[in-house]
């Protein structure tokens, strides 16, 4: 990797952390991050499995249909002396994951509402908090709101290769 290379892949890993940090101390005090934590803990067992399988089984698909989406429109990018490497590689895959992973979380949430005895389970665990399965969902479309535009900009990024000029 060159100096350039270098100081992108940093620089774009360094604003992440940072963000991210700043993101978990201002969401931890709220009383919604407690009463979150409260239905997850009152969840059974199966349920946490089945959801947890359900978001890696569609992070997996998003992260596959991502990739073939930007080598559809992007197909130089595949085509280069060294493939993807470098700060492509992580721009990249940063990217793609910043669409992959709210969007999973999503579809997720919407499979096990249509399950009838992992509604009822969920139901059961949200009983008596704030927390009900729109509010959860709308805190992922917001959050999608600002991950997947980001995830689209990185992966532009990740094709255009600025540092290469």
């Amino acid at each position: 990797m060159s100096g350039r290379e270098i100081v992108w892949a940093l620089g774009l890993l360094g604003v992440l952390l940072a963000a991210l940090t700043r993101f978990r101390r201002l969401r931890r005090p709220t009383v919604d991050y407690q009463q979150s934590a409260v239905v997850q803990a009152r969840l059974p067992k199966w349920v946490k499995l089945f959801e947890s399988s359900m978001i890696c089984a569609f992070v997996v698909a998003s992260m596959i249909g991502a990739t073939l989406l930007v080598c559809r429109f992007s197909p130089g990018l595949l085509r280069e002396p060294n493939g993807v490497t470098g700060a492509s590689a992580i721009y990249f895959f940063v990217g793609t994951t910043s669409i992959a992973i709210p969007l999973s979380f999503l579809c997720a949430n919407v499979v096990g509402w249509l399950i009838p005895p992992v509604r009822e389970a969920n139901l059961a665990a949200m009983d008596g908090t704030s927390v009900s399965y729109w509010s959860a969902n709308r805190g992922l479309l917001l959050y999608s709101a600002v991950s997947m535009p980001l995830g689209l900009l990185l992966t532009f990024i990740a094709v255009l290769s600025p540092w290469r000029t």
